[in-house]
């Protein structure tokens, strides 16, 4: 994510820069694009099958959910979690593309006007050009949910309540805090950007589980937290790869979980 950037949108927010680096960081390490040019996504079940009316549940229950917590152990990562998006989009396009959150910033399809497009597609497909409109619908997306006076406080609870919903507000304000305690400056925020062993937490260790998962390996849920599940599917992974099998994750574990994602 280009400094610059970031900068931009504190400005735009009255907020300060770490403030603003600091949600980016926890949402998606700081990470916009994929190898493929295509926006960082992550698919939510539960919303799917809010929006089709739980028409999907009997014949694709990977896809449509009753509980947020149910879509952890179907998460892809990566590249793969388009695939979940379009095989959605297969049973109904709409739906699919407002069921997913995207880029830097994560946001859901769902929330497209208040991002400040015209229609779902217009804001994937911003999405999908990188970084700028990304920040831009950020800008936008803060502004419309009222949440800058919030970002500018420092009320991390209420951010967090309003940003992510009520299911995890203890998670994602410690994760904030966290984040800005440290003034993690864009750089710090890319995923992979520090070692990961047992007992870390935060967007970090969440990115490692999810390429964890995207690669077959099982670990529980997906929740930033490195724990004895987290660690046997690292150590595994590191078998599998003929790496050293210590259940740290440095920058070799990193480069072949990245390999092809």
């Amino acid at each position: 994510m280009k400094q610059e950037l970031i900068e931009w949108a504190a400005t735009e927010l009255s907020a300060e820069v770490a403030a603003v680096a600091a949600v980016l960081a926890v949402e998606s390490g700081g990470q916009a694009s994929l190898p493929s040019g295509r926006a960082v996504v992550r698919f939510e079940g539960a919303t799917f099958r809010k929006l089709t009316d739980g028409t999907f549940d009997a014949s694709h229950p990977h896809l449509s959910m009753k509980s947020w917590r149910d879509n952890n152990k179907h998460v892809r990562g990566g590249e793969a979690e388009w695939g979940r998006i379009e095989e959605a989009a297969a049973l109904d396009r709409d739906a699919a593309y407002k069921s997913a959150s995207y880029g830097s910033a994560q946001i859901m399809g769902f929330n497209f006007q208040t991002a400040g497009y015209p229609d779902v597609h217009a804001f994937v497909a911003d999405m999908n050009k990188g970084e700028e409109g990304q920040i831009r619908a950020f800008v936008n997306f803060i502004k419309g949910m009222g949440l800058d006076r919030a970002l500018r406080a420092k009320d991390w609870r209420s951010f967090a309540r309003s940003y992510n919903g009520s299911g995890q507000v203890d998670h994602y304000a410690g994760a904030l805090a966290d984040a800005y305690a440290r003034k993690v400056d864009v750089g710090d925020a890319k995923p992979g950007s520090r070692t990961l062993r047992v007992g870390a937490k935060g967007p970090d260790v969440r990115t490692l589980q999810e390429l964890l998962v995207g690669r077959g390996f099982k670990l529980g849920a997906i929740d930033g937290h490195f724990g004895g599940l987290t660690l046997e599917a690292v150590k595994a992974f590191q078998s599998a790869k003929g790496l050293t099998v210590d259940g740290v994750v440095g920058p070799k574990s990193w480069a072949a979980l990245r390999a092809g994602s």
